[in-house]
Order: C-alpha cells, then sequence, then structure tokens
C-alpha cells in the first residue's frame, strides 16, 4: 500500500473579466487512478493491481470546494485520466459550462512542488489529457497544456495529442520521421502502450528500402507504421481487458485471431493462426512512442529486464525456440549456417546447452567476429571457399560423418540446398531463415531418403512458454554473451542513420530509443 499525502491551495485568477477560484491538490499515489465527480460526491477509481490510497482529507476539499462553486453553477469537475504515467497528479479544472470553454487549468504534482514534473513548458508533454462530459463529444481530448498557465483551451478547436513516429507514406525507400500522428485510440480488448525501446528486424530493412518492391509488397501495404520488435508499458486499456495498467509487456508481431472456432487458437498454437495479423506489417507497429495491440497478443513481462534485453525477446525466442525445436545439442557439432541475430543468438544457446563444437558460417566478416565473441569454435567465411572445399572442411571436423544438427538461418540458396549433403545420418535439421528461392536436393536418395534425417521449420514464439523461457534465462544473466550482438542503439528519428550502418553491414542488432516526449501541435 503506497503512503499518501497532500495539501491544497487556492489561487484567484481572472479569465475573461471574471473572478475564478482555482483549487488545486497535490496527492502523491503508487499507480494511476482517476477522481471522478458525481453530484459532488467524490471517489477514486485506482487500478486493483496497484492500489493506492488517497488522503481523505483531500477528497473532502475537493468535494467541499467544487460545491460551492457548483452551487453557484461556475463549476464542473470531470474524470481526469493522466496517461501514460503510473504517478499521477489529480487536479480540479474551471469549465465554463456556457461556453464549454476551460478557463484556468492548475496542476500540482507528486514531487510536492509545483511546475516540476518533467520541467515548466515539458511538465505535461508525455500526458494525454482525457476530458469526458455527457455535454461534450465522450474522449474529446485536450493538447497543449502547460503546468500554471492561464490560457483558454476550446473543446472543439483543441488539437489531438499526437506522437512521433516513423511512417511508411508510400511504395518507395525511407521512412518519414512524423511528429504529427495521433496517439491511437484503445477499443475493446485492447490496450494502449508507451513504447520503451524497440529494434530492427531482417523485414524492417526490406521495407525500408522497399526492394524488392514484389517482396515489400506482399507483407505490408502504405500507409503504416512500421516496427515489431519492441517492449513497452501499458497507459491505456479497453473494456474487457484485464491487464493492469502499469505492466511492461511485449507485444508479439503475430497477433493471431483468438476464436473459439480457430484449430491453432485452440489447440496451443496460436502463433500459427492463419488468420493472424501481423504488427508493424497489416497493423501499425512499435517504431512510435505509442502502438495500441490487442490485449491476447501481449506478453507481460515477469521480471525487471532492462529495455535494452526485453525489446529482443521476440527474435531471441525464435532462435532459442530452433534450438528447442532441433533438440538436445550437448556433445554435438553443430552448424549454423548464416550470422544475422538469429543465428547468432542460436550459436550463443548452443554453446550455453553443452554443444561440443559449432561451426559457424556466413560471408561477413564482422558478423563472424560476433559470431566468436558469442562462443562460436570456427567461424568459415563462406565466399572465400567452394562449395566442394567448405563440405570437406564441415566432414574433417566432424569425424567425416557431418555435423548432427544444422540450424538453417541465412535463406541463401547454396546454404540451404547442400545443407542436406552435410547433414549426418540420423542428423536433426532446423530451418528458421527465409529461403531466397525454391530448395532443391541433388541427390535426394543419398542426401534425405536413406539418411534418416529430421527435418523441422520454426515459425515464431510459443504464446507463452517461449516467452517466460527465454526472460528468465536473459534476466538470469548466466547467457551474457548477447550483449554482443545487440551493437547500436540510435533515437527513434535517427533511422536514416541507423539503416545506413545496417546495410553498409557495420552493425548487428540495431535497437530504437524511442524518446519519452509526446509531440504536440
Amino acid at each position: 500500500m503506497a503512503s499518501s499525502s497532500a495539501t491544497s491551495s487556492e489561487s484567484d485568477i481572472a479569465a475573461g473579466g471574471a473572478g475564478w477560484r482555482v483549487h488545486c491538490i497535490r496527492v502523491s499515489v503508487l499507480a494511476a487512478a482517476s477522481v471522478t465527480s458525481v453530484q459532488c460526491c467524490f471517489r477514486k477509481e485506482a487500478d486493483d493491481h496497484k492500489t493506492a490510497d488517497i488522503v481523505d482529507g483531500a477528497l473532502a476539499s475537493l468535494a467541499s470546494s467544487a460545491a460551492s462553486h457548483a452551487a453557484a453553477g461556475k463549476v464542473i469537475v470531470h474524470t481526469l485520466e493522466l496517461l501514460p504515467h503510473q504517478y499521477v497528479v489529480c487536479a480540479r479544472w474551471m469549465v465554463d459550462p456556457e461556453q464549454r470553454e476551460v478557463r484556468a487549468i492548475r496542476f500540482g504534482t507528486n514531487c510536492g512542488q509545483w511546475s516540476q514534473w518533467y520541467g515548466d513548458a515539458q511538465a505535461f508533454k508525455n500526458t494525454s489529457l482525457r476530458l469526458e462530459e455527457q455535454e461534450c463529444a465522450a474522449g474529446a481530448m485536450l493538447s497543449d497544456v502547460h503546468t500554471c498557465t492561464e490560457r483558454s483551451l476550446h473543446w472543439k478547436s483543441a488539437p489531438a495529442v499526437c506522437m512521433r513516429a516513423l511512417m511508411k507514406t508510400a511504395p518507395v525507400a525511407g521512412f518519414e520521421v512524423s511528429t504529427t500522428s495521433p496517439i491511437p485510440r484503445v477499443g475493446a480488448g485492447e490496450v494502449l502502450i508507451r513504447v520503451e525501446m524497440a529494434s530492427l528486424c531482417g523485414s524492417d530493412i526490406l521495407l525500408y528500402r522497399w526492394h524488392p518492391a514484389h517482396m515489400a509488397e506482399k507483407i505490408a501495404k502504405p500507409p503504416f507504421i512500421p516496427g515489431h520488435e519492441g517492449c513497452g508499458i501499458v497507459v491505456g486499456r479497453g473494456q474487457g481487458v484485464t491487464l493492469p495498467l502499469g505492466v511492461r509487456v511485449i507485444p508479439d508481431s503475430h497477433v493471431p485471431c483468438n476464436l473459439s472456432t480457430c484449430y491453432h487458437c485452440t489447440h496451443d498454437s496460436r502463433h500459427l493462426c492463419p488468420k493472424m495479423v501481423l504488427l508493424g506489417h497489416h497493423i501499425d507497429g512499435v517504431f512510435a512512442q505509442y502502438v495500441v495491440a490487442p490485449a491476447h497478443a501481449c506478453y507481460p513481462l515477469r521480471t525487471t529486464l532492462p529495455a535494452r534485453l526485453a525489446c529482443v525477446l521476440e527474435p531471441f525466442g525464435v532462435a532459442y525456440r530452433t534450438v528447442e525445436m532441433i533438440g538436445p545439442v550437448a556433445g554435438e557439432t553443430v552448424l549454423i549456417s548464416g550470422c544475422g541475430p538469429i543465428g547468432l543468438f542460436a550459436a550463443a544457446v548452443c554453446k550455453k546447452r553443452g554443444a561440443f563444437k559449432v561451426i559457424a558460417c556466413d560471408i561477413s566478416e564482422y558478423r563472424l567476429e560476433i559470431a566468436r565473441q558469442v562462443g562460436a569454435d570456427l567461424c568459415v567465411n563462406t565466399e572465400q571457399m567452394s562449395v566442394e572445399e567448405l563440405t570437406a572442411l564441415l566432414l574433417s571436423e566432424s569425424q567425416e560423418v557431418g555435423p548432427g544438427c544444422i540450424i538453417e538461418a541465412s535463406g541463401a540458396p547454396v546454404m540451404v540446398n547442400n545443407a542436406f549433403t552435410w547433414i549426418r545420418k540420423c542428423g536433426r535439421m532446423c530451418f528458421v531463415g527465409l529461403p531466397k528461392a525454391p530448395l532443391h536436393i541433388e541427390d535426394p536418395l543419398n542426401s534425405f531418403v536413406f539418411k534418416e534425417v529430421t527435418v523441422k521449420t520454426v515459425h515464431g514464439r510459443h504464446h507463452w512458454r517461449t516467452f517466460e523461457r527465454v526472460e528468465s534465462l536473459l534476466a538470469s544473466g548466466s547467457l551474457p554473451e548477447v550483449e554482443h550482438i545487440l551493437t547500436d542503439v540510435f533515437p527513434l528519428w535517427g533511422i536514416d542513420e541507423a539503416f545506413t550502418k545496417v546495410l553498409d553491414g557495420k552493425a548487428c542488432k540495431v535497437q530504437l530509443q524511442v524518446v519519452d516526449e509526446t509531440v504536440m501541435d
């Protein structure tokens, strides 16, 4: 239970020639809350997950002052929701019921001083103020609010609170940095998430370059907000949502239909739902300060995992699940084909699980060096040798029988197709990379049928078993090698610089720090 303290003050403010008295109250609370006036009878509405007390005397003071002014027909007090902060401020709004105009606003802060939340002019730039009134449009938005200012804000003319976001507005190269994107509204079953950090994926590179165009057009149609790897804080929720306000979540990119008539949604494979939509492709994604996602597709974090690690639970989860699918790797020679983030994550997990030898293959010396840092025993630049030479090398490194396990994470046709030649008899293969061409097995009898190999594929993460396991692993600190893969952090608006470094082959896993600053007109 949070301790609370409150003080109240009064000040005369001249607005429109009339003497208005603004009664303000400072309240320190632990969880998101709202104070509601119903015929001058106040009640506190707080989230059950983080209950917070408001001093009875403070409410009595508010009720008393409201009653005296309401009797004169000059004051109306309404519901106030403060988003996205957990530490909220309770305030009195003076409203002229005839003009439907806010005459003066003054706030107190939970730190006990005026104008000291995030600085004078910045105090409520992070805060979406929603005023609900029967006489006005439901959910009308107020914006451009500054602490301790005396100004008139009209209900119908006030611009909506906006956010910074990356936009794909046309089928051409690049993303636009928008400062006028409205903060999305939540609907039934949805949550509003304030994004802490996001990371770039290979599909984001495709969408950024919009090349090849025929592939980009298959996964997204402008305009949209990209990004599907990220983490954030629930700051708003729609009807029927049980996720508590203030909880940190990972919105999974695979958003299933969650219907009782769906086979996969009812048979423990929601991540394979045939009707699923993809975050950042079909619906607006996490390259923004706020994102709306269905609550059933959000994983609530169990630990205080830093945002830098939390926002890569999704790609790390793919790699972790790939290793799970391939089975026990202890004592095995494992070939990692492709040293992008997924392949590198998988290499680290294989070494953690006791692989005898991890052989990493790629065409980038930069990424092969990262492979060495995460534990690969042998790193091979496949651009510098023929297929025949690579085949001979893999045999010599595996007692002339071939790798017992192969994780194909490149999608490169030469690697995909020859994996069947390289795999040991009774070996296990898991394909997670996206093939760039049809599969072709040159000698299907000797390379496939007569080998009794096990072949599996991976698409996404299990809801929510994979997330629980990878969060626990990363939170334990027992896999510090992951840090070598997280090479760069850029601000959200530095997206062009970020992609330049990625496309130049000088970065691996790039993350975007989503600056906590709401933009207003």
